[in-house]
């Protein structure tokens, strides 16, 4: 009895280990399978990728294109806004000069001589820094200035500074019509202004 039992499972362990054995090398053939479907799929998504990338690429190309066209043209139609901008103020500005006499004749030289005549006498130096410095100290609110007409090349009276507007650049002045104390809708450079000339009889 005992010889049966003992054969019985030595038959048992050995149908068990061939049992174990069969079963790891088809978990082990399931395990290769499987790692083989995983690379080809990756494989086959990589290969999509690139694929659809060397697709996309010239599509990119054609946006990035499209849009440096697109900023370029912003920018000339900017400088074109601004340059209009810039000749509807200076045709604003003229008519506003316009509606005041003009005070003076043509811009004149200041030193030098034309036609010079034997023997004149040479005018005295002028102290350029002198006379841009002047300006500086007598613009100020309320001082009666002339104003430039770059158009008839000369200068209108009848203004008055009503402001001035500092910031990050030069100063800027605020003007009122002396006639009427109409404030004018621009800002004027100091280039452009001058404190009013006084006649002598």
């Amino acid at each position: 009895m005992d010889r049966l039992r003992d054969e019985y499972a030595a038959t048992l362990h050995q149908e068990l280990a061939a049992l174990r054995e069969e079963m790891g090398r088809s978990w082990q053939a399931v395990v290769g399978d499987l790692h083989r479907d995983l690379e080809e799929q990756r494989e086959a998504f990589e290969a999509s990728e690139t694929a659809e990338r060397d697709a996309l690429a010239p599509l990119f190309d054609r946006l990035a294109g499209a849009l440096e066209d697109f900023t370029a043209a912003l920018e000339a139609e900017r400088r074109h806004r601004s340059g209009q901008a810039e000749l509807f103020e200076c045709l604003v500005r003229e008519l506003v000069v316009a509606s005041v006499a003009s005070t003076s004749g043509p811009a004149r030289v200041v030193g030098g001589s034309i036609n010079a005549q034997v023997g004149a006498i040479d005018p005295p130096p002028i102290d350029l820094a002198l006379l841009e410095k002047a300006p500086d100290a007598e613009l100020a609110v309320g001082t009666p200035v002339e104003v430039r007409s770059r158009f008839r090349d000369g200068w209108s009276d009848g203004f008055d500074i009503a402001e001035i507007v500092i910031g990050t650049g030069p100063r800027r002045f605020k003007l009122t019509r002396r006639s009427d104390g109409l404030a004018v809708p621009l800002l004027f450079d100091e280039s452009d202004l001058r404190r009013r000339m006084t006649t002598s009889s």
